[in-house]
């Protein structure tokens, strides 16, 4: 085989053969509002699927250390693992549904709902660029990822000084939390 058609047809191999292929042909494909809004509802309604009120019960009846409360939190874990999967790329691609946009309640809380039930900060921290841009172009706020980060990461709940606006306190969370590089680069990106 000539060298020249080596490389193409490697990395055709490795692209068909990524773990997430089916993923990305599909987010590529939602080329549409309504399609996007479908895609995101269907995120959230998978998010709340796993999310019953029978949590405490089967705590209650079976223990926390029983298999069927340990099934529940795997059943959970597992759909906010894909989830966030399925996020990551959609933002990567589509970028954070605007308030313009018009979409249904579900499809605009759907990113939300993922990036709150987040297991980790690197999750969140995965995102964080997308939502930032979000929140700069007024279409979320960002309180709630910084302080859930901010408890995650440093194991205290993020106190605020009563004079500090909402803005300042934003700002002041991202330094804290070691994330004013991708802040800078956001606003970079939007021109600001």
């Amino acid at each position: 085989m000539r060298p020249q058609l080596l490389l193409p047809l490697t990395i055709l191999l490795i692209c068909c053969h990524h773990p997430d292929a089916a993923l990305i042909k599909e987010i590529d494909q939602l080329s549409t509002l309504a399609a996007r809004e479908a895609f995101l509802t269907k995120i959230f309604d998978d998010d709340q699927s796993v999310r019953s009120g029978n949590a405490e019960l089967l705590k209650l009846n079976h223990g926390a250390d029983s298999p069927e409360y340990k099934s529940y939190l795997q059943t959970q874990w597992d759909m906010d693992a894909l989830n966030l999967k399925k996020v990551q790329q959609y933002l990567e691609k589509h970028g954070h549904p605007s308030s313009a946009e018009s979409m249904n309640y579900k499809a605009m809380t759907a990113v939300w709902a993922v990036v709150h039930h987040s297991q980790t900060v690197k999750d969140r921290e995965s995102v964080f660029e997308h939502l930032y841009a979000a929140y700069l172009k007024g279409d979320m706020k960002l309180d709630w990822l910084l302080k859930r980060m901010y408890h995650q990461k440093f194991r205290k709940k993020y106190e605020n000084s009563e004079d500090n606006k909402y803005d300042s306190a934003i700002d002041q969370m991202i330094f804290e939390l070691g994330l004013e590089e991708k802040a800078m680069r956001v606003k970079q990106e939007l021109d600001l």
